[in-house]
């Protein structure tokens, strides 16, 4: 197991992306988009470079509860996104 402060093997890394995509896409399709927020900020801590889970949250906070996160977080899409 891992000391404090280590970071976890990617394998691990990314099981848990996939799992945290899982949940939020579940809360997206049952029509409640704001409880998918917590599952896709974790999904992006674990993969920050991952333009499409950007983009989501992006979506879902300037449409919902906070609008200069959400218009931040696709900008940043852009920036991320290859030419």
């Amino acid at each position: 197991h891992h000391a404090a402060g280590e970071t976890p093997p990617a394998e691990l890394v990314a099981v848990l992306r996939d799992t945290y995509l899982k949940l939020a896409r579940q809360h997206v399709d049952s029509g409640d988009e704001e409880a998918a927020v917590p599952f896709l900020e974790r999904a992006l801590e674990l993969a920050p470079e991952q333009v499409d889970v950007r983009y989501d949250l992006g979506r879902i906070l300037a449409r919902g509860t906070d609008p200069r996160a959400g218009e931040a977080h696709l900008q940043a899409t852009v920036a991320l996104a290859p030419e």
